[in-house]
């Protein structure tokens, strides 16, 4: 029995005026079924005693309880409820309630759950630790610290709420306090795999690679099999230049879990960056090997050749994939892509088709369906289909950019709620940081340093920037320097900007309003000559960003025929039309920051003369 479940039940009451005499013995029996872990009869004897009492709320407490270790998490929801519902007061069920509602995705839900049972024990490290879980779940991270605190203050040994509180400075960028949660979860327990985990991945975070390397070690020595550990010293490894024993512990991960995607995606960003791209795609076709009966492995085979265009392949592995199980949605998706990508719109419409039928509740099978109908030029049918997807998942990028495309073709009145780059398009200049007299000075020093971090690796697949080059590490992960600075000036004005908002329930981007944001990604990328950036969004945010640092000496009339400005509006080539094209350009200026809605269509233009064009993008969420 697990650390969680020997909580759940320690959290299982009996009241005063118990059950009914007749139903006593099936509570106790259940209660002995349940202590030796055989958790099917003892859900037979709960249900046994409710059919003897009812409106026994501890009966239907504890039934949950044990569904929730089956699994059976609708079900445990629906006792608790009715726990509750006989009695509104019941601690212990409105806590369990809270465990369920997290399990089955509803963290909102489970938020308040938690808080009520807080109303009569507002001093239970458990229930205020679940509560800091939740909020950190909703990106409350803030809220979250306050209750992990609070737990520790009652019971400060307890290594679970000690490495939750960890996590949560570690998403807040307080680093050496993270760590300093985490030795002290470690002091407590030094053989949980998952705390040498999670601080494995902190000190890489940190710049610590050796200790990384040690901790995530001593994680895979006490949970041998675990691929996400693997996954993350691949990580490590890859970052210590070590590629070839990096790719080798990846390898080890698939052996475990052949289905790990991963595992493979990470395999094969490593193979792309050694240039040697004959061994894309080896490790799915692996995972075959392993599992000759999986619709899934053929599935992810099919997924990734999909994706580096080698399409007869794809086909071959996808129809395997449909010998095994007709009915995977996700085969259907695959294929809808690939006859997408080669012009067969019928073919890939009816592949969609099939996918929504047999998943329809995938979002990303919508937003694919959607695609596939705008390029098709049925601009009306895309715009049902992709609001059905926006419906799904309301905080994608990528939804709501494609929407806007199919939107602006049939004039749908609603895409002004989704677009105004007037309103939500702003600029700022940061303040000059300390120790520098100018933003000039500053800017400078900022180049230099950044610059060192550029290599002439190849672009990572599927990037739309061409003619630069591309740091690949987040810069505000661990700032230092001149890159502390501008962490600093940045979220500075971002915060002035997020302020300067209000929350709109109805608004696409006003109902994601989160003052409490993080930084999801930040990088640096140098345009020289005819260097661009293809239009795209930003799917890892809320709201994205550009901080430029050094522009090119260019002809006052090049800028203002829009050479080297970035755009807004404009979709990709593909979808370029006269109700499709840029709606606001905006030459950028050392020393500026520009913030936008993460789902804008922008690129940035060619700017044709020599020089150097360096910005620092990030996004938040």
């Amino acid at each position: 029995m697990n650390r969680k479940e020997r909580r759940q039940q320690n959290k299982m009451r009996r009241k005063s005026g118990g059950p009914k005499p007749d139903a006593v013995p099936f509570m106790d029996s259940a209660l002995e079924f349940l202590q030796s872990g055989r958790l099917d009869h003892a859900v037979d004897y709960y249900q046994r005693a409710l059919e003897i009492d009812p409106r026994h709320a501890p009966a239907h407490n504890n039934l949950a309880v044990t569904l929730m270790q089956l699994g059976r998490t609708d079900e445990a929801i629906q006792h608790l409820r009715r726990a509750l519902k006989i009695n509104p007061k019941y601690t212990e069920a409105h806590s369990n309630l809270g465990d369920a509602l997290m399990a089955a995705g509803d963290a909102p839900g489970a938020v308040g759950a938690y808080e009520r049972a807080l109303k009569s024990h507002p001093d239970d490290p458990e229930t205020l630790s679940s509560l800091g879980s939740a909020l950190a779940s909703l990106g409350r991270l803030e809220d979250a610290i306050v209750r992990f605190r609070r737990a520790l203050e009652i019971n400060p040994n307890d290594p679970v709420i000690l490495t939750n509180l960890a996590i949560a400075l570690d998403g807040k960028d307080q680093l050496s306090q993270s760590k300093d949660a985490f030795e002290a979860a470690l002091a407590f327990d030094s053989n949980d795999a998952k705390i040498h985990h999670n601080y494995g991945i902190l000190l890489q975070k940190m710049g610590d690679l050796g200790g990384a390397k040690l901790a995530l070690e001593e994680a895979l020595r006490l949970n041998p099999k675990s691929p996400d550990v693997l996954l993350s010293l691949a990580s490590v490894l890859f970052a210590m230049a070590d590629a070839e024993a990096a790719i080798k512990t990846l390898y080890a991960a698939i052996e475990i879990d052949p289905l790990y995607t991963g595992a493979h995606e990470a395999m094969d960003l490593m193979v792309w960056d050694s240039g040697d791209k004959s061994r894309l795609c080896q490790s799915f076709i692996r995972a075959t090997e392993i599992l000759p009966q999986s619709s899934a492995a053929q599935r992810n085979l099919g997924q990734a050749l999909v994706s580096y265009d080698r399409f007869d392949e794809a086909e071959t592995a996808l129809a395997k994939a449909l010998e095994l199980d007709a009915n995977d949605a996700g085969v259907h998706h695959q294929l809808g892509r690939l006859y997408e990508k080669r012009g067969e719109f019928d073919r890939a419409i009816a592949e969609h088709e099939e996918a929504v039928r047999l998943n329809p509740n995938n979002s990303f099978h919508y937003e694919s369906f959607g695609y596939t109908l705008s390029k098709a030029g049925d601009f009306k049918r895309a715009v049902d289909v992709l609001m059905k997807a926006h419906q799904l998942n309301p905080k994608l990028s990528s939804i709501m950019g494609a929407l806007t495309i199919a939107m602006n073709e049939v004039r749908d009145p609603r895409v002004s709620d989704f677009v105004d780059c007037e309103k939500f398009i702003t600029l700022r200049s940061i303040e000059v940081p300390d120790g520098f007299d100018t933003l000039d000075a500053f800017n400078d020093a900022l180049h230099k340093d950044v610059e060192k971090m550029h290599t002439e690796r190849p672009e990572p697949p599927g990037q739309t920037m061409r003619g630069g080059t591309q740091n690949y590490d987040n810069l505000f992960a661990n700032p230092n320097g001149t890159a502390a600075a501008l962490k600093e000036k940045i979220s500075k004005a971002l915060g002035d900007y997020i302020a300067s908002l209000k929350h709109d329930p109805d608004h696409p981007f006003l109902r994601n309003l989160n003052p409490e944001y993080q930084y999801t990604g930040v990088w640096s990328t140098i345009l020289t000559g005819a260097g661009y950036d293809g239009a795209h969004t930003h799917s890892m945010g809320w709201i994205s960003g550009v901080y430029y640092v050094k522009m090119p000496d260019i002809a006052e009339e090049k800028w203002a025929a829009g050479k080297g400005c970035i755009q807004f509006g404009e979709p990709p080539t593909e979808f370029v039309s006269e109700r499709n094209q840029a709606q606001r350009l905006v030459r950028p200026q050392a020393g500026m920051a520009v913030f936008f809605p993460s789902y804008y269509w922008h690129g940035v233009r060619p700017f044709e003369d020599e020089g150097t064009r360096h910005a620092i993008a990030f996004d938040v969420r």
